[in-house]
Protein backbone atom coordinates (compact mmCIF):
# COMPACT_ATOMS: atom_id res chain seq x y z
CA UNK A 1 0.00 0.00 0.00
CA UNK A 2 1.55 3.20 -1.04
CA UNK A 3 2.44 5.23 1.51
CA UNK A 4 -0.11 8.25 0.99
CA UNK A 5 -2.96 5.69 1.29
CA UNK A 6 -1.87 4.95 4.20
CA UNK A 7 -1.38 8.28 5.73
CA UNK A 8 -4.96 8.60 4.80
CA UNK A 9 -6.36 5.74 6.32
CA UNK A 10 -4.60 6.26 9.60
CA UNK A 11 -6.07 9.57 9.86
CA UNK A 12 -9.60 8.50 8.78
CA UNK A 13 -9.04 5.86 11.73
CA UNK A 14 -8.31 8.51 14.25
CA UNK A 15 -11.33 10.70 12.79
CA UNK A 16 -13.17 7.90 13.22
CA UNK A 17 -12.07 7.10 17.15
CA UNK A 18 -12.47 10.37 18.16
CA UNK A 19 -15.63 10.78 16.20
CA UNK A 20 -17.11 7.89 18.15
CA UNK A 21 -15.65 9.35 21.45
CA UNK A 22 -17.39 12.71 20.72
CA UNK A 23 -20.99 10.86 19.82
CA UNK A 24 -20.82 8.69 22.77
CA UNK A 25 -20.14 11.78 24.93
CA UNK A 26 -22.37 13.59 23.57
CA UNK A 27 -24.81 11.02 24.08
CA UNK A 28 -23.88 10.54 28.19
CA UNK A 29 -24.29 14.54 28.61
CA UNK A 30 -27.28 14.75 26.98
CA UNK A 31 -28.87 11.72 29.26
CA UNK A 32 -27.36 12.61 32.48
CA UNK A 33 -28.70 16.64 31.71
CA UNK A 34 -32.24 14.45 31.00
CA UNK A 35 -31.75 12.48 34.20
CA UNK A 36 -30.91 15.89 35.91
CA UNK A 37 -34.08 17.53 34.74
CA UNK A 38 -36.07 14.83 35.58
CA UNK A 39 -34.59 14.51 39.18
CA UNK A 40 -35.60 18.51 39.03
CA UNK A 41 -38.97 18.11 38.13
CA UNK A 42 -39.38 14.80 40.41
CA UNK A 43 -38.24 17.37 43.54
CA UNK A 44 -39.92 20.81 42.47
CA UNK A 45 -43.25 18.09 42.15
CA UNK A 46 -42.53 16.26 45.50
CA UNK A 47 -41.95 20.23 47.07
CA UNK A 48 -44.96 21.71 45.51
CA UNK A 49 -47.39 18.65 46.70
CA UNK A 50 -45.39 19.38 50.42
CA UNK A 51 -46.11 22.82 50.50
CA UNK A 52 -50.13 22.17 49.62
CA UNK A 53 -50.29 19.26 52.45
CA UNK A 54 -48.57 22.20 54.65
CA UNK A 55 -51.08 24.35 53.42
CA UNK A 56 -53.95 22.36 54.10
CA UNK A 57 -53.04 21.59 57.53
CA UNK A 58 -52.24 25.47 58.30
CA UNK A 59 -55.76 25.96 56.71
CA UNK A 60 -57.63 23.41 58.67
CA UNK A 61 -56.03 24.39 61.89
CA UNK A 62 -57.20 27.72 61.24
CA UNK A 63 -60.45 27.00 60.31
CA UNK A 64 -60.59 24.59 63.92
CA UNK A 65 -59.18 27.75 65.93
CA UNK A 66 -61.83 29.87 64.43
CA UNK A 67 -64.37 27.44 65.22
CA UNK A 68 -63.34 27.33 68.83
CA UNK A 69 -63.20 31.21 69.20
CA UNK A 70 -66.70 31.10 67.55
CA UNK A 71 -67.60 28.34 70.49
CA UNK A 72 -66.96 30.23 73.35
CA UNK A 73 -68.27 33.80 71.83
CA UNK A 74 -71.43 31.64 71.59
CA UNK A 75 -71.23 30.78 75.69
CA UNK A 76 -70.33 27.39 74.90
CA UNK A 77 -66.60 27.12 76.35
CA UNK A 78 -67.15 23.12 76.98
CA UNK A 79 -67.38 22.26 73.38
CA UNK A 80 -64.74 24.94 72.75
CA UNK A 81 -62.23 23.23 74.57
CA UNK A 82 -63.38 19.51 73.18
CA UNK A 83 -62.38 20.99 69.64
CA UNK A 84 -59.45 22.41 71.06
CA UNK A 85 -58.10 18.60 71.84
CA UNK A 86 -59.18 17.54 68.90
CA UNK A 87 -57.75 20.38 66.66
CA UNK A 88 -54.25 19.50 68.76
CA UNK A 89 -54.13 15.64 68.29
CA UNK A 90 -54.31 16.39 64.19
CA UNK A 91 -51.58 19.29 64.95
CA UNK A 92 -49.83 19.33 68.24
CA UNK A 93 -48.07 22.19 67.48
CA UNK A 94 -50.59 25.20 67.14
CA UNK A 95 -49.90 27.39 69.91
CA UNK A 96 -53.31 29.26 68.91
CA UNK A 97 -55.10 26.47 69.75
CA UNK A 98 -53.85 25.67 73.12
CA UNK A 99 -54.12 29.79 73.94
CA UNK A 100 -58.10 29.20 72.87
CA UNK A 101 -57.92 25.77 74.67
CA UNK A 102 -56.90 27.74 77.80
CA UNK A 103 -59.20 30.73 77.65
CA UNK A 104 -62.21 28.28 77.32
CA UNK A 105 -60.95 26.76 80.68
CA UNK A 106 -60.54 29.84 82.40
CA UNK A 107 -64.73 30.49 81.06
CA UNK A 108 -65.54 26.80 83.40
CA UNK A 109 -63.28 27.85 86.13
CA UNK A 110 -60.64 25.35 85.92
CA UNK A 111 -58.37 27.79 86.16
CA UNK A 112 -55.03 25.43 87.10
CA UNK A 113 -55.55 23.37 83.79
CA UNK A 114 -55.74 26.96 81.52
CA UNK A 115 -52.55 28.21 83.17
CA UNK A 116 -50.87 24.60 81.83
CA UNK A 117 -52.52 25.40 78.23
CA UNK A 118 -50.87 28.95 77.95
CA UNK A 119 -47.68 27.53 78.88
CA UNK A 120 -48.01 25.31 76.33
CA UNK A 121 -48.83 28.01 74.05
CA UNK A 122 -45.82 30.29 74.96
CA UNK A 123 -43.19 26.91 74.59
CA UNK A 124 -44.59 26.58 71.14
CA UNK A 125 -44.39 30.46 70.43
CA UNK A 126 -42.46 32.25 73.29
CA UNK A 127 -43.00 35.84 71.76
CA UNK A 128 -47.08 35.95 71.30
CA UNK A 129 -48.76 37.84 73.83
CA UNK A 130 -52.28 36.89 74.47
CA UNK A 131 -51.09 33.26 76.20
CA UNK A 132 -49.02 35.45 78.34
CA UNK A 133 -51.85 38.29 78.97
CA UNK A 134 -54.53 35.17 79.87
CA UNK A 135 -51.99 33.50 82.11
CA UNK A 136 -52.01 36.86 84.30
CA UNK A 137 -55.80 37.09 83.98
CA UNK A 138 -55.84 33.73 85.46
CA UNK A 139 -53.52 34.37 87.86
CA UNK A 140 -55.76 37.56 89.45
CA UNK A 141 -58.63 35.79 89.13
CA UNK A 142 -56.64 33.47 91.94
CA UNK A 143 -55.65 36.68 93.79
CA UNK A 144 -52.06 36.11 92.93
CA UNK A 145 -51.53 39.26 91.64
CA UNK A 146 -47.85 40.23 91.96
CA UNK A 147 -47.35 37.02 89.57
CA UNK A 148 -49.92 38.14 87.42
CA UNK A 149 -47.93 41.59 87.26
CA UNK A 150 -45.00 39.96 85.70
CA UNK A 151 -46.84 38.27 83.37
CA UNK A 152 -48.55 41.67 82.13
CA UNK A 153 -44.88 43.34 82.39
CA UNK A 154 -43.94 40.97 79.60
CA UNK A 155 -46.70 40.98 77.30
CA UNK A 156 -45.40 44.82 77.18
CA UNK A 157 -42.52 44.30 76.55
CA UNK A 158 -43.46 41.98 73.53
CA UNK A 159 -46.69 44.89 72.52
CA UNK A 160 -46.14 47.95 74.04
CA UNK A 161 -49.75 49.21 72.81
CA UNK A 162 -51.45 46.68 74.45
CA UNK A 163 -53.94 48.34 76.31
CA UNK A 164 -55.60 45.14 77.91
CA UNK A 165 -52.52 44.43 79.20
CA UNK A 166 -52.24 47.62 81.20
CA UNK A 167 -56.02 47.89 82.09
CA UNK A 168 -55.82 44.21 83.52
CA UNK A 169 -51.89 45.01 85.45
CA UNK A 170 -54.08 48.10 87.00
CA UNK A 171 -56.90 45.51 88.19
CA UNK A 172 -54.31 43.72 89.93
CA UNK A 173 -52.50 47.05 91.28
CA UNK A 174 -56.03 47.56 92.56
CA UNK A 175 -56.32 44.34 94.25
CA UNK A 176 -52.91 45.21 95.99
CA UNK A 177 -54.25 47.83 97.50
CA UNK A 178 -51.79 50.08 95.21
CA UNK A 179 -54.68 52.29 94.03
CA UNK A 180 -52.57 55.49 92.83
CA UNK A 181 -50.07 53.34 91.11
CA UNK A 182 -53.12 51.36 89.62
CA UNK A 183 -54.63 54.59 88.19
CA UNK A 184 -51.12 55.58 86.09
CA UNK A 185 -51.24 51.89 84.76
CA UNK A 186 -55.38 52.37 83.99
CA UNK A 187 -55.00 55.69 82.09
CA UNK A 188 -52.07 54.53 79.91
CA UNK A 189 -54.33 51.84 79.23
CA UNK A 190 -57.05 54.73 78.06
CA UNK A 191 -54.70 56.75 76.22
CA UNK A 192 -54.18 53.42 74.03
CA UNK A 193 -57.75 52.69 73.77
CA UNK A 194 -60.25 54.95 74.59
CA UNK A 195 -63.09 52.45 74.44
CA UNK A 196 -61.06 49.60 77.49
CA UNK A 197 -64.47 48.83 79.36
CA UNK A 198 -61.53 47.08 82.38
CA UNK A 199 -59.71 50.03 82.69
CA UNK A 200 -63.43 52.40 82.76
CA UNK A 201 -64.51 50.00 85.53
CA UNK A 202 -61.11 49.78 87.48
CA UNK A 203 -60.19 53.57 87.12
CA UNK A 204 -63.19 54.84 89.00
CA UNK A 205 -63.02 52.40 92.30
CA UNK A 206 -59.53 53.56 92.06
CA UNK A 207 -59.85 57.06 92.52
CA UNK A 208 -63.04 56.18 94.57
CA UNK A 209 -60.26 54.28 97.24
CA UNK A 210 -58.32 57.19 96.83
CA UNK A 211 -60.89 60.08 97.27
CA UNK A 212 -60.89 61.80 94.27
CA UNK A 213 -64.44 61.53 93.58
CA UNK A 214 -64.25 64.59 91.15
CA UNK A 215 -61.89 62.27 88.98
CA UNK A 216 -64.27 59.57 89.32
CA UNK A 217 -67.06 61.31 88.38
CA UNK A 218 -64.79 62.24 85.18
CA UNK A 219 -64.37 59.00 84.57
CA UNK A 220 -67.73 57.82 84.70
CA UNK A 221 -69.00 60.77 82.28
CA UNK A 222 -65.99 59.85 79.56
CA UNK A 223 -66.73 56.16 79.99
CA UNK A 224 -70.91 57.38 79.16
CA UNK A 225 -69.73 58.82 76.53
CA UNK A 226 -67.95 55.95 74.91
CA UNK A 227 -71.21 54.03 75.91
CA UNK A 228 -68.76 52.08 78.31
CA UNK A 229 -71.07 50.37 80.70
CA UNK A 230 -70.03 50.54 84.15
CA UNK A 231 -71.12 48.87 87.54
CA UNK A 232 -73.98 50.14 89.38
CA UNK A 233 -72.83 49.36 92.57
CA UNK A 234 -69.32 51.20 91.60
CA UNK A 235 -71.52 54.47 90.60
CA UNK A 236 -73.69 53.94 93.79
CA UNK A 237 -71.37 53.77 96.41
CA UNK A 238 -69.69 56.88 94.73
CA UNK A 239 -72.95 58.73 95.04
CA UNK A 240 -72.74 58.26 98.49
CA UNK A 241 -69.90 60.16 98.61
CA UNK A 242 -70.37 62.77 96.54
CA UNK A 243 -73.49 63.60 94.49
CA UNK A 244 -73.28 63.65 90.82
CA UNK A 245 -72.19 66.84 89.80
CA UNK A 246 -73.91 68.33 86.40
CA UNK A 247 -71.91 66.94 83.43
Amino acid sequence: MPTKIKWLWGLCCVFVFFGFIYVSMKTQIEEAGVKRAQERAARMKQSAASAERRQKKMFAAGRGVKDIRELIAMGKPAAAAELARKVLQKNPDNAQAYTWWGISLVKTNRLGEAIEKFRQALQLAPRRPRPLLYWGLTLSMQKKYKEAIEKYRAVIELDSENSNAYAYWGGALAGLREYRKAIDRLRKALDINPFNETAYGVLVDAYYHTGQFSKAWEAVFNARKRNVPLAKDSLERLRRAMPEPAP
